[in-house]
């Protein structure tokens, strides 16, 4: 039994270029432009750190609030 392989051939001297990325999935991430990679690094970025901003407002908060009740009660 014989098998037929057929190999694609990518030409990488035009990387960069202006054409079609010749990547099958159309992300940021893996396309040919320099500066679509790195707008979507910068936008992973951002996003990123307004989870980490969210995640340590609420555990502030917690604490604000705990610390908080506890002087309004010893206050009295």
């Amino acid at each position: 039994m014989t098998t037929n392989k057929s190999t694609q051939s990518y030409d990488y001297t035009s990387a960069g270029t202006k054409g079609p990325d010749t990547f099958s999935y159309k992300g940021w991430m893996n396309s040919d432009n320099f500066l679509k990679r790195a707008f979507g690094v910068f936008g992973y970025q951002m996003l990123a750190g307004c989870i980490v901003q969210i995640v340590f407002m609420l555990i502030f908060l917690v604490f604000a609030a705990i610390f908080g009740g506890i002087g309004a009660i010893l206050s009295n």
